[in-house]
């Protein structure tokens, strides 16, 4: 997500990221970008993003969403 955030907006989004994507989610702040990370697969991350997408986009309506997956094959 791409925004003007502050750190109360960080700790919703990161509670709403571990309801929705699991225990293993993470989020990050880098300037004005909420990065959000989860470990899982691909396929069922996929769903759950889009739902989080959905969710975000009726909720924010000036919002930059942008999805990337990548395979770890250390782990």
């Amino acid at each position: 997500m791409v925004g003007k955030f502050e750190e109360k907006d960080l700790k919703i989004f990161s509670n709403f990221c571990h309801d929705s994507l699991g225990i293993s989610a993470t989020v990050r702040k880098i300037g004005n970008v909420l990065i959000a990370m989860a470990i899982g697969r691909e396929e069922e991350l996929k769903k759950k993003f889009k739902e989080i997408k959905r969710i975000l986009k009726n909720t924010f309506k000036d919002i930059s969403i942008k999805e990337k997956y990548e395979k770890d094959f250390n782990n």
